[in-house]
């Protein structure tokens, strides 16, 4: 049997030296895809206010980019 170089725990990506690079990098990519998604919602000519993009962004992608961050 032949360990992996990282391994998922709990939502955390923990590589043998506990550096959380894997995990920044996975979280990070996953808060982006949701951000670039929501621009589309929030074009100039119709679409989201900004009140409510920021809505969206405190309630969707801060969570997915803080996850495991404390």
């Amino acid at each position: 049997v032949q360990p992996k170089p990282i391994i998922r725990y709990l939502g955390f990506y923990l590589d043998s030296k506990l550096t959380f690079k894997e995990h920044i990098r996975f979280y990070a990519t996953k808060a982006s895809s949701a951000s670039q998604c929501m621009r589309m919602l929030g074009n100039s000519c119709r679409g989201l206010s900004p009140i409510h993009k920021r809505r969206l962004y405190i309630a969707n992608i801060l969570p997915v980019m803080l996850y495991g961050a404390q």
